[in-house]
């Protein structure tokens, strides 16, 4: 498991514009990303 200093900087270092944390295994938090990914892809092909 990554720590919170390394995830941040690799945000950082590739510009990403959101950070999650979660685990497939567990199912904590997939639907969000699919949910925030779902809806930055709608946006930006003038869905929204």
């Amino acid at each position: 498991m990554w720590g919170w200093k390394k995830a941040k900087k690799i945000v950082k270092k590739f510009k990403f514009i959101k950070y999650f944390e979660c685990s497939a295994k567990a199912g904590e938090n997939v639907d969000k990303i699919f949910e925030f990914l779902t809806r930055a892809i709608m946006k930006s092909e003038g869905y929204f």
